[in-house]
């Protein structure tokens, strides 16, 4: 849906409200967008001046259901390691990630949790199986709170999720499968809280998560920047 659409709608006396994180043209009522490097004056030549802006990561819409997980303290000694790279999975990189953490001798780990599409739980965890890995299978699970509560580090999508896991404290390396992903990606990347790699380069990939997982010392640093950096008040100054 684009700015023909909107315009169609709020003809016919329709008030609009756009989600959108890509800076396109749009004619709306109101427009969020939470990126956090982003300002209202951005958004000068691309919306009505008649739409309301909600602008940067205070305007986060953080699911309310996460109010009731604690933010625990991590062990990167023995992590929880949580593998979660989007609903469908389409290029296989579940598969991919937990091959590559297959390989790494000597890891110091107390389970990896993987995060799946219902529809491919039985394939993924027969070849899981065949890894020897310590892991647990949640198949399309109805909200994220409960792993992301004791998830110690992440190897998951950029995205909305991505976001999440800061939340949550949560240091994470950032599979980019996609343009918008990617410009999220690297900008939780240039502010510390987030490693970045795309998913395209199968070598990379596997070199990325390797390093990732053996340098322990920066997962310290990657939860203490994510301390304040999202709250859970969004949804509440939205509608206010």
């Amino acid at each position: 849906i684009d700015i023909y659409w909107e315009n169609f709608f709020k003809d016919k006396g329709f008030n609009i409200f756009v989600l959108d994180d890509i800076d396109r043209q749009h004619s709306a009522n109101l427009l969020i967008d939470y990126s956090f490097w982003k300002k209202n004056s951005d958004f000068l030549n691309k919306v009505d001046r008649e739409c309301d802006l909600a602008i940067g990561i205070d305007y986060f819409p953080l699911d309310f259901r996460f109010n009731k997980f604690k933010r625990k303290a991590k062990d990167f000694i023995n992590p929880n390691i949580l593998v979660s790279l989007g609903g469908h999975d389409k290029e296989g990189l579940t598969m991919k990630v937990i091959q590559a953490i297959s390989t790494i001798k000597d890891l110091s780990y107390e389970r990896i949790h993987v995060v799946i599409n219902e529809k491919l739980s039985n394939s993924i965890s027969k070849e899981i199986k065949k890894t020897k890995l310590r892991f647990a299978l949640y198949p399309s699970p109805n909200g994220l709170g409960e792993i992301y509560e004791k998830s110690d580090i992440c190897i998951g999508s950029s995205g909305v999720s991505a976001l999440e896991r800061c939340f949550f404290g949560i240091p994470s390396l950032l599979v980019i499968k996609a343009l918008n992903q990617r410009i999220l990606g690297k900008k939780i990347e240039e502010y510390g809280l987030a490693k970045a790699v795309n998913a395209e380069d199968s070598q990379l990939l596997e070199d990325k998560i390797s390093s990732f997982l053996k340098k322990k010392a920066d997962f310290q640093q990657m939860e203490e920047k994510s301390h304040g950096f999202i709250g859970n008040q969004g949804c509440k100054r939205i509608v206010e």
